[in-house]
């Protein structure tokens, strides 16, 4: 299923999302946080702190984990929602139709892609959160309490949800930009990141390592206030437009050619890759 293409170095990725999201700074920031922020805003009223559900004798877990997973929830959606936006209005610049913000079809794209995007996300976590605690019950049964335990079970499970975190990385691209089903998408993104393990890797640590910045920055100057919780919101979301303009123009590369694009000559190739910037390929 792929189209033979090896990915270009890592830093073109970033360079080309970056300079991508500068190049209309202005007007993609303003869409993008006229949209988020206020769902974020509601999203952080529901959100219990960590402390009111770890907290020993809380009567109330019941009430706040299924309002801190709805918080998620909605974040999840409208994120999910603003990357249809920006990726469909960032194809239809490469192919010549226009740059408008196309609302209409990026609600009617809403279900097919949230659905998928949601099952790798909460999948990715459940499948985190049962391997933590298998791992930590059983080193502890095994080898007793210990200050090893813990960095122990977060190696494990780092191992443990690693490989399925990058083998279905572009299924949110795929069930976008093909158009793929439920179980289409995740097999296309199997084969489109078969291979290519090593530029996924760096691209997300390059922004984890970016919006860990971001956190201890905005922590810092605001603490853990509400404020600051919406500041960190908004940054974090604005850094990640780049992060997605990087991340298709990897897909472009490592997939198939788009529905309504021509085959895997080279004239398909210089049509459906963006330029990468000055340096070659």
């Amino acid at each position: 299923m792929q189209t033979g293409r090896a990915p270009a170095p890592v830093s073109r990725y970033l360079e080309l999302g970056v300079r991508i999201h500068w190049d209309e700074f202005s007007q993609i920031t303003a869409v993008v946080l006229l949209l988020y922020l206020p769902l974020a805003f509601l999203a952080l009223l529901l959100q219990p702190s960590l402390q009111s559900i770890l907290r020993p004798g809380a009567g109330d877990a019941l009430v706040l984990v299924p309002r801190m997973l709805l918080a998620q929830l909605l974040l999840r959606l409208m994120q999910t929602f603003l990357f249809i936006l920006l990726i469909l209005r960032l194809d239809a610049q490469r192919r010549g139709g226009g740059d408008a913000w196309d609302l209409s079809e990026a609600s009617s794209r809403l279900w097919q892609v949230a659905r998928v995007d949601l099952a790798y996300a909460f999948g990715l976590q459940g499948l985190a959160v049962l391997t933590l605690w298998v791992s930590a019950g059983a080193l502890s049964f095994l080898l007793g309490d210990g200050p090893l335990i813990f960095p122990a079970s977060i190696a494990i499970t780092a191992f443990a949800v690693l490989p399925p975190a990058i083998r279905y990385y572009f299924c949110a691209f795929a069930a976008l930009l093909h158009r793929d089903g439920f179980r289409a998408a995740f097999r296309r993104s199997a084969a489109a990141s078969a291979g290519a393990e090593k530029p996924v890797v760096l691209l997300v640590l390059a922004y984890l390592g970016a919006w860990f910045v971001l956190w201890q920055l905005v922590h810092g100057l605001f603490g853990g206030t509400g404020f600051g919780q919406l500041i960190l919101q908004a940054g974090i979301m604005v850094t990640s437009v780049s992060y997605f303009f990087a991340g298709y123009n990897l897909y472009l590369d490592l997939a198939p050619p788009l529905p309504g694009e021509g085959g895997e000559g080279a004239a398909g190739e210089a049509g459906r890759a963006l330029p990468l910037p000055p340096g070659g390929n």
